[in-house]
């Protein structure tokens, strides 16, 4: 097993039990396990496979690869995915400050202050996941992924969890779409996810290429050009694998409702109305939304 002691940038704004309450969807995830006072996740790192484990120590992420390969290279590798996962080199002093200018959001984001946007650093996972989600609802989206992941990913045991990854680009690529839709997947979604995965593989799309580009305007403007990715999908992925605080999925129902709980109304708002609202916390608008979802799960939970 090898250990690593993260450093909480502003511990103060940083609560893992909030965290672990979103991952803990209540969902059959296979490709997450979550304990009391931990999160454990299946990594495919430069040399092979690693199951981690995170929890919280003090000020610190402790996280323990407690089976798979522990190389300095993969030991590395884990090391960064969980600071973005986590996005634990954050300060959210800023973003509290400016939340509290607004006492209707300051009370309904209170319950779960400290929550983290909770990213995707895998970008193939991020866009798979979002192609998975389309036009369905949660509880489906989450029966697909655990069909994927279990008949095409990888798999590795700790204790008594059995995790599994996304399949490689190549894998996934190659994947015949009359074999997706015998796992339930449309026609649509099928070509989608191989179209993807062939871009991966190929090299014409990689988290890398789009790092490199000077805006999110242009990220975005790239993504757009896929097949199977339109605006929401666009904005999503950049939100949670590039962590672009001024990603806002501007048609996403959860944010509509959120947006219409805050002003009491009944209708939707407009894409301008939205840019509006949240233009007055620039340049947060991302963990806005984010805490505006997580507000919304909250209800139900109550």
């Amino acid at each position: 097993m090898s250990s690593l002691q993260l450093p909480i940038t502003d511990p103060d704004n940083f609560s893992f039990q909030a965290c672990l309450s979103f991952l803990d969807r209540g969902y059959d995830d296979v490709e997450l396990a979550v304990g009391e006072d931990y999160a454990d996740t299946l990594l495919r790192g430069p040399k092979g496979l690693a199951y981690v484990r995170v929890r919280q120590e003090g000020k610190f992420v402790r996280v323990d690869i407690l089976a798979g390969n522990t190389e300095t290279e993969n030991v590395a590798f884990v090391e960064q995915y969980v600071r973005d996962w986590w996005d634990l080199d954050r300060d959210l002093t800023a973003f509290i400050e400016i939340v509290k200018i607004d006492p209707s959001l300051w009370d309904l984001f209170t319950p779960f202050r400290g929550l983290r946007l909770m990213g995707m650093p895998h970008l193939l996972g991020a866009l798979s996941w979002s192609i998975i989600g389309q036009q369905i609802n949660l509880s489906f989206a989450f029966r697909l992924k655990k069909r994927l992941l279990e008949t095409y990913g990888e798999s590795l045991s700790s204790e008594d969890h059995r995790l599994y990854t996304y399949p490689e680009a190549s894998r996934l690529a190659a994947i015949p779409i009359e074999d997706l839709r015998l796992l339930q997947f449309s026609q649509r979604k099928a070509e989608y996810l191989t179209g993807i995965a062939r871009l991966v593989h190929e090299g014409t799309l990689g988290w890398e290429k789009l790092a490199k580009m000077d805006s999110h305007a242009e990220r975005r403007e790239e993504l757009l050009k896929i097949r199977g990715v339109g605006e929401w999908t666009a904005q999503y992925v950049l939100m949670k694998s590039f962590k672009a605080l001024e990603a806002i999925p501007y048609g996403d129902a959860g944010l509509h409702q959120a947006f219409k709980k805050i002003l009491n109304r009944q209708e939707n708002p407009s894409a301008s109305e939205l840019k509006e609202f949240l233009d007055d916390f620039h340049p947060w608008q991302a963990y806005v939304v984010f805490y505006l979802w997580r507000s919304l799960v909250s209800d139900k939970n109550a």
